[in-house]
């Protein structure tokens, strides 16, 4: 579905997006000239780079329990690990030993998502609040409701068959940031689906719905300062919005707009699909002409480029010839307008759960 900016006002704000877009020197590779031979030089600047799926791996797995339990595969990904891994570095002994003793108390199938709450910036205290909430659950339980947004099938993203989704034609961005932090963090997850509160009224349809659009709405409100609603969410206020949220990892997101240069746009894409294998969920912007909707990379493989898309709530695949082409058709537009990147290990402080 294509959401219709054909209203004069909405025009006007698409083109200043552009404008703003390209120009602003926070995000544009323009604005570093003193680097700018050295990225040019590179092998994937050249356009002749494949887009083949690239698998990474942890630098590290972790001490104690923790090591235990990423090592399961698919229990983390690479910048889980690693985040992991840094943040229990930073606990006293004592810390580390309770988080050691609530992973080894968890069946198996629920350490991946402690440690992921865990990597996701949550002190052991919650941990351990969150391993009594989830112990005994089923499988599909734990999926549901801990990891709606997630790459492992093609198809409609819901929540007891209530779509994950955007609520209107400007808060696909919002949206994006919602299914980035969900896809991440399992304590984030269960607030959204059950409002934390899991087999009482607030897990309804009813209560669901209306908080994620309050969901939605509150990070609208946060990431268009001094800008129009009416215009969606500047990529500015995306990739700050993500910077104080644990779905950064511990990376620093910025933003990085297409650019008409040869091989540039294929290196920028090559990029977001390495970071996506890596574990960080990167917004893309799209559009036609002038930047449109965003969407949420999530996973690249031999199937080809995994997507969240917020319009109709979907875990949509574009394949690899449809990347070659740099083709995003299937995601509701053609061109890839800029792509909002993480850099790992530019984490200055130890991010904490916001107020929920």
């Amino acid at each position: 579905m294509r959401w219709s900016y054909e209203e004069q006002p909405r025009s006007i704000t698409a083109v200043l997006l552009l404008l703003l877009t390209v120009l602003s020197a926070g995000g544009s590779p323009l604005a570093r000239s003193a680097s700018a031979g050295s990225v040019l030089a590179g092998s994937a600047f050249g356009g002749q780079e494949s887009l083949a799926p690239v698998l990474t791996s942890p630098a590290r797995t972790g001490d104690g329990y923790l090591g235990v339990a990423v090592r399961r595969a698919g229990t983390l990904s690479a910048a889980q690990t690693d985040r992991a891994a840094a943040l229990r570095d930073r606990l006293p002994a004592g810390g580390r030993d309770r988080l050691d003793a609530v992973l080894a108390a968890a069946a198996p199938e629920e350490q991946g998502y402690l440690a992921a709450a865990f990597a996701a910036g949550h002190p052991v205290a919650e941990v351990a609040s969150f391993a009594a909430t989830i112990a005994g659950r089923s499988p599909y339980w734990l999926r549901s409701r801990l990891r709606p947004v997630a790459a492992t099938g093609a198809g409609a993203v819901r929540f007891r068959g209530n779509r994950i989704g955007q609520y209107n034609d400007t808060t696909c961005g919002s949206t994006v940031v919602l299914a980035a932090r969900m896809s991440v963090d399992p304590l984030y997850a269960l607030y959204v689906t059950t409002g934390g509160r899991p087999g009482t009224v607030e897990e309804s349809d009813e209560r669901f719905l209306r908080r994620l659009r309050e969901e939605e709405q509150r990070i609208h409100d946060e990431t268009d300062v001094l800008w129009p609603q009416v215009a969606g969410t500047p990529p500015w206020g995306l990739s700050e919005r993500l910077n104080r949220d644990p779905a950064a990892l511990g990376g620093r997101y910025r933003w990085r707009p297409a650019l008409p240069v040869a091989g540039v746009n294929r290196a920028l894409l090559r990029q977001a699909l390495t970071e996506a294998n890596r574990g960080f969920p990167v917004p893309m912007l799209i559009g036609d002409l002038v930047p449109r909707h965003y969407v949420l990379l999530l996973r690249h493989d031999d199937a080809g480029a995994w997507f969240y898309e917020p319009t109709a709530g979907e875990i949509v695949i574009v394949p690899g010839p449809d990347l070659e082409r740099r083709d995003f058709d299937r995601l509701g537009y053609p061109r890839l307008a800029g792509v909002i990147l993480p850099s790992a290990g530019s984490d200055r402080r130890q991010r904490g759960l916001h107020s929920r």
